[in-house]
């Protein structure tokens, strides 16, 4: 009974993680995978599915294209394939903060052509935002 409750505890927890304003993408994914750890160690563990979902409803409104894409275009269905297409688009998201370009900017400039890369064949877009 009380790893039961323990288990809802810790999905609660889960749940009500999001990406902060100044926080990583690495920081966020970390926080995560802690609880996850602690999840699978009482033998309650999630799907990849569920992570997925809860991983792309915590971010911020900066990753809609991000999430339209991981959802509709790259049919992704791993959490470890999100969590590495996730720290890339991050990585944009600050190429175009540093260089003043829209998002559709950047992705091409770092990618060279829109097929450089498994990112590149998508949009996003998040429906799970959070208030940080």
């Amino acid at each position: 009974m009380a790893s039961l409750a323990r288990a809802l505890d810790l999905k609660r927890m889960l749940i009500n993680i999001s990406l902060g304003f100044n926080q990583s993408v690495d920081a966020y994914l970390q926080s995560i995978k802690m609880i996850v750890d602690y999840l699978a160690a009482i033998q309650s563990p999630l799907s990849d599915l569920e992570l997925i979902k809860l991983t792309i409803a915590g971010l911020s409104w900066d990753y809609n294209f991000f999430v339209t894409t991981f959802l509709m275009l790259l049919g992704l269905k791993m959490f470890d394939d999100l969590c590495s297409q996730l720290l890339f688009y991050e990585q944009l998201l600050k190429y175009k903060h540093d260089h003043h370009l829209n998002v559709h900017q950047a992705f091409v400039t770092t990618t060279g052509d829109a097929q450089g890369s498994s990112i590149t064949k998508g949009n996003h877009n998040n429906k799970g935002n959070r208030n940080n």
